[in-house]
């Protein structure tokens, strides 16, 4: 009744279904490669950024915001990225960065406080990394005292 064609038609549907499923995988791979690398290059930016910031392996809290101003806000511009650094006493290391003793600096953005407000600001997705530093924490010059902290940068993507 229906001919030679006719007879060709049922075989074309698997086929069809198969370059379709075929096509939707390579674009799911495509994907989850492209979410990999993204966050590949925001691993990459947190070390870069504290890479930058303890170029010299112990600093004071006023070396900490000039570096965080003049290395890191450029480095966050270059990779379209946000990020809250945190200078931090070792000695309070587990602990929440509630008290006085605990928290030392941070910088964020273009932004220096000294309050621990900017925890709040972190999102769930950020990148935390957390690097061993010394720093003198007296305003004293002739104090050579160092203290060890914990310099923790947190970096997302905006």
């Amino acid at each position: 009744m229906i001919g030679p064609i006719g007879d060709d038609l049922p075989s074309f549907f698997p086929i069809i279904a198969g370059i379709i499923l075929f096509l939707t995988s390579i674009a799911f791979i495509a994907t989850e490669f492209d979410q990999r690398n993204m966050q590949l290059r925001t691993q990459r930016a947190a070390v870069d950024i504290a890479h930058g910031i303890m170029s010299h392996g112990y600093m004071d809290t006023a070396d900490f915001q000039r570096e965080c101003k003049t290395i890191v806000v450029p480095l966050s511009k270059k990779n379209n990225i946000h990020f809250i650094l945190f200078l931090v006493n070792s000695s309070a290391y587990g602990e929440p960065l509630n008290g006085s003793n605990a928290f030392i600096s941070a910088c964020n953005g273009s932004i220096f406080t000294s309050s621990n407000n900017s925890l709040a600001k972190i999102p769930s997705s950020a990148t935390v990394i957390s690097y061993p530093i010394a720093y003198r924490n007296s305003s004293d010059v002739t104090d050579v005292r160092r203290d060890t902290g914990l310099l923790v940068v947190a970096v997302w993507r905006r």
